[in-house]
């Protein structure tokens, strides 16, 4: 448990000890389970969940996080709807209840809709900003493809156009000017995302549901042209 707390894979635990690695796993869910079999979730009432990969091949795995206390409380096999299912199950076994999570952040994942709204009913949905400023950067770069055909002039220019403005050099920028001003569909599609980005920065909650419905109208009319 020490030496995979320590960001060793299991392959390299087993390796080193000798072992096969489904005896390292059998160890580490015997503990997992003896480290959890007392926890209480009675008062998380912030949950965030996501996605990721376990292994190469694309076998995902759902991981629920205590956004209070930044701690993980649960793992679910897969990336469906029915992981939120069998978290409540488990959450609720450990003293917690489904009518006190308030507020659920997740990406915008239809699966992930559908289970919280069924599932937690009383919650919130917040979408998380790396999904939706990953979103907004495949769409620029969507546009940036179809500028790209048959110009010459945006080869290599692809992160360009994807990286933080204040991330680029000063040549950057002077060339960003001059691609804008000469792909004018390009240049409004980074616009939309540099101005959506400002939106994180507003303290005002009011205003930001002002600033944040103005942006989305203004997408709306550019999608109409791009």
């Amino acid at each position: 448990m020490t030496l995979i707390q320590s960001e060793m894979s299991v392959s390299e635990v087993a390796a080193l000890l000798c072992v096969t690695a489904p005896r390292i796993w059998r160890i580490f869910d015997y503990w997992m389970l003896q480290a959890t079999a007392d926890e209480d979730l009675s008062e998380v009432s912030q949950l965030g969940i996501d996605e990721t990969s376990s292994k190469k091949g694309h076998k995902y795995i759902t991981v629920f996080v205590d956004m209070e206390n930044r701690n993980v409380i649960g793992v679910q096999a897969g990336k469906g709807s029915n992981t939120i299912t069998n978290f409540v199950e488990h959450l609720e076994s450990q003293g917690g209840d489904r009518n006190h999570i308030e507020n659920v952040c997740i990406d915008m994942s239809p699966a992930f809709i559908s289970g919280t709204t069924e599932m937690l009913p009383n919650s919130k949905i917040t979408f998380d900003k790396f999904h939706i400023v990953q979103h907004i950067n495949k769409s620029l770069d969507t546009v940036r493809r179809d500028e790209r055909k048959g110009n010459d002039l945006l080869k290599n220019h692809k992160y360009t156009y994807l990286r933080l403005n204040k991330n680029l050099t000063d040549a950057k920028r002077k060339e960003l000017e001059y691609l804008n001003m000469h792909y004018p569909n390009l240049g409004a599609a980074y616009r939309l995302k540099e101005m959506f980005l400002v939106l994180f920065q507003i303290k005002d909650s009011d205003e930001a549901k002002l600033q944040l419905t103005s942006w989305c109208e203004l997408a709306m009319e550019s999608g109409k042209r791009l």
